[in-house]
């Protein structure tokens, strides 16, 4: 499961590619080393080139659906191309979904309340309250 999209980014305004591939390995580090070598960056890749790998930490936007959503930010825009491999159109629009709750929107940084947080998240608040 995989998706790539070109995008621009904030500050700079800088053209890259943003992706997302569902996959296993031991080590990010010598999955980058493979992904260089693949690309034919071994000993000069482009100047200011590089290449972020994350783990997914399994919340909020950093899940696999999530991360597809936000790969889809720039949807609708002129410079946006984009190429997935397994990936349904339920899980593009639950991801464009998730992506509207965490994304950059006035709801940056909330929780989704769901049956299995919603208590927690009430105990934050009260404790929270109780602080102030």
């Amino acid at each position: 499961m995989g998706i790539l999209a070109l995008e621009r980014g904030d500050a700079f305004l800088q053209l890259h590619v943003q992706g997302m591939m569902r996959l296993k390995t031991s080590s990010t580090r010598s999955l980058k080393a493979k992904i260089r070598s693949w690309i034919g960056w071994d000993y000069d890749g482009p100047i200011g080139g590089s290449i972020c790998i994350k783990s997914v930490r399994n919340r909020g936007l950093h899940t696999v659906i999530g991360l597809i959503g936000y790969c889809l930010k720039d949807e609708g825009l002129d410079h946006f191309r984009f190429y997935s491999k397994n990936v349904s159109d339920e899980q593009k629009d639950e991801g464009r979904r998730i992506h509207s709750i965490y994304g950059a929107s006035e709801y940056k940084h909330r929780v989704e309340l769901t049956p299995a947080n919603i208590l927690g998240r009430a105990l934050v608040i009260i404790i929270l309250d109780k602080a102030h």
